[in-house]
C-alpha cells in the first residue's frame, strides 16, 4: 500500500457543461499544457493499492468494480515507414 495524492472535482464546481456551459479544457498553444476552465480541483490523500497483486475473488472485474485488469503485451504505436533509425515520434492522440 502507498499513500497517493489524487485530484477530485470539488463540490463547489458547477454541475456540468451541458447545464452551465462553463466547463472547458483547452491546450496552451505555446506549452501544450492542458488547461481546465471552470473546474475546481481538490487534492485528497488516499491509500493506493496495486490491484495487479490481487488474486481470486479480490481480483477486479467489470461486473463488480466497473473495470478489469487484463494482462496484455504492450504494443507500441509506430507510424507507417518508421524504423529504429527514425527520430522519436508522438502518437497522434498524444500517447
Amino acid at each position: 500500500m502507498t499513500l497517493g495524492y489524487l485530484n477530485y472535482v470539488e463540490d463547489s464546481t458547477p454541475s456540468s457543461l451541458y447545464t452551465t456551459g462553463k466547463h472547458r479544457t483547452r491546450r496552451d498553444e505555446e506549452t501544450g499544457e492542458v488547461l481546465l476552465e471552470g473546474i475546481v480541483l481538490g487534492e485528497c490523500e488516499m491509500q493506493v493499492h496495486d490491484a495487479r497483486l490481487l488474486r481470486g475473488a479480490e481480483h477486479p472485474t467489470v461486473a463488480r468494480n466497473g473495470f478489469e485488469l487484463l494482462q496484455r503485451r504492450c504494443v507500441r504505436w509506430r507510424p507507417a515507414g518508421w524504423s529504429s533509425a527514425s527520430p522519436p515520434v508522438t502518437a497522434p492522440w498524444g500517447a
